[in-house]
């Protein structure tokens, strides 16, 4: 297994002759491509469009890490106070959810930007940024599953987090 870094890009319009090959992959029901080159799209005739993670969705990932099995091991943060940010590596340090969810609340109330969160899930290491770059280990020929079958989906936004319902409660 080896560590690969996508960038994720929408896919605009319809794409012709679209080639799955070892730089890159399009995930057509999401109209998500993932590169890794960029520089590469323009000699693979891809129309793609650069995007941002909602900040939401990557303070999602880490007030339902508990319920969706994923331990998050980092989060960087953009322009955060020395001591907050001490804090809530205390908090990661001690693995209480309930600590770690009150001082991200904290955080988030400041507006604070979540720059990358890197997560274990599965057994398999995630680091995901706000410019939708995600750093995966796994073989190539995984690398879509793995996007799309992991929280990592909804990180980036083209799947939805469970609510309380769907999570039996």
């Amino acid at each position: 297994m080896k560590k690969h870094v996508i960038y994720y890009y929408h896919v605009i319009g319809e794409q012709a002759d679209i080639i799955h090959n070892d730089s890159y992959f399009v995930l057509e029901t999401y109209r998500i491509a993932g590169l890794t080159n960029p520089r590469n799209s323009k000699q693979l005739n891809l129309r793609l469009r650069p995007f941002e993670l909602q900040q939401n969705n990557l303070y999602s990932l880490i007030s339902k890490s508990e319920k969706l099995k994923l331990q998050i091991l980092k989060v960087e943060f953009d322009d955060i106070d020395y001591e907050l940010e001490e804090e809530f590596k205390d908090a990661l340090k001690s693995r209480s959810a309930s600590n770690i969810y009150e001082i991200s609340e904290i955080i988030r109330s400041e507006n604070v930007d979540i720059s990358a969160i890197t997560f274990n899930y599965d057994d398999r290491q995630y680091r995901v940024h706000k410019y939708a770059v995600a750093e995966i280990i796994g073989e190539w020929e995984e690398l879509p599953m793995l996007t799309v079958e992991t929280p990592l989906a909804m990180a980036i936004g083209f799947k939805k987090f469970p609510t309380e319902r769907t999570f039996g409660y």
